[in-house]
């Protein structure tokens, strides 16, 4: 799995990593999620244990969270903890979007783990060159990151891209869900 990515799309340029569907035309948000492939909801489930027996044991208030369509772990949260849906992310985006923002990329890392949007916005002129801007936003599954915003002139295709365009933020925002 080249750059971590699970699934993703682009609009119009193929990432160096030359994976993932690319659309011709910007999409709504409903149709970048379907896609991105993100057409999935994760589940929080009790977590149990396998005693050298056999026998099951529950892990009384330990919680897994996993993707409901075919298990895929992502780590062990608190009972107090309330998942974050990949349509919630896209939801956040409707309002960008109103404001001029056109989806860019998005997609799923690390097994779906992770999960993006980037949406591209009017460019700054600089020393007399348009420099674009993008919105991102992305959330962790698994109860170990936060829901991050981050206002930044690198497009997200990838892990790396991902990690310089929130490291690298001009404005960054983050919520942590517990």
């Amino acid at each position: 799995m080249a750059a971590n990515v699970e699934n993703m799309f682009s609009v119009r340029e193929i990432p160096w990593h030359g994976q993932g569907v690319i659309l011709e035309d910007y999409p709504s948000y409903e149709a970048a999620i379907k896609a991105a492939g993100l057409q999935w909801d994760v589940e929080k489930a009790q977590a149990v244990q396998m005693l050298a027996d056999g026998t099951i044991r529950e892990l009384k208030g330990d919680f897994e969270i996993r993707r409901a369509t075919d298990g895929q772990h992502y780590g062990f949260v608190k009972e107090t903890y309330v998942p974050f849906q990949n349509q919630e992310l896209f939801d956040l985006s409707k309002e960008m979007i109103g404001l001029g923002a056109m989806i860019e990329s998005a997609g799923s890392l690390d097994k779906g783990r992770v999960i993006w949007m980037c949406a591209k916005t009017e460019g700054t002129v600089f020393a007399e060159e348009t420099i674009d801007d993008y919105y991102v936003l992305t959330n962790t599954h698994g109860g170990g990151g936060a829901i991050r915003a981050a206002i930044s002139p690198i497009r997200v295709v990838c892990q790396n891209t991902l990690n310089a365009a929130l490291h690298g933020a001009k404005r960054s925002w983050s919520y942590r869900h517990t």
